[in-house]
């Protein structure tokens, strides 16, 4: 099976293929998002939302390529205010621990196939790795990993 997903305004606007499967859904109390665009599914919901107390569950009627669900995933993390850690290339999976003194520990991992940069938040960095000490930006090697321990805040006296 191949089809489409087609979305008409809003963030997501767009025509995106899907494959392998999709749903025949009836909206009770959704809406749709999204529209089959051809075969015996077309003008029927391919992505729904459904209000529901203070939140919302979307449904996803198809399997949806890489680009929906990258635009998706990204508008719901706008509605929920989520951000990345640090900014950087999509290729990089980045998390922070807070340790029991207070400081960050970043975890950097680059998935990809060529040397990839992140800008730093302001202070000192040691990496626990080399035990280089860094500042302002870090360059992660393809296919390698950064663990950073910032440095303990000089309080003033």
């Amino acid at each position: 099976m191949t089809n489409a997903v087609l979305i008409e305004d809003g963030p997501l606007k767009g025509i995106y293929p899907c494959l392998l499967w999709g749903e025949v859904v009836h909206l009770e109390g959704a809406r749709a998002l999204g529209l089959f665009a051809g075969d015996y599914y077309a003008g029927g919901p391919a992505l729904t939302v459904h209000q529901f107390g203070q939140g919302k569950a979307y449904y996803l009627a198809t399997q949806a390529n890489d680009e929906l669900l990258a635009v998706l995933v990204r508008q719901l993390c706008r509605e929920a205010a989520v951000s990345p850690v640090l900014e950087a290339h999509e290729s990089l999976e980045i998390t922070q621990r807070k340790r029991a003194d207070g400081r960050s520990l970043y975890f950097l991992l680059n998935h990809g196939e060529k040397v990839e940069e992140v800008v730093l938040p302001g202070g000192k960095f040691t990496s626990l790795l080399s035990a280089d000490e860094l500042e302002g930006r870090v360059e992660v090697a393809a296919r390698d990993v950064v663990v950073l321990l910032e440095e303990k805040k000089h309080e003033a006296v």
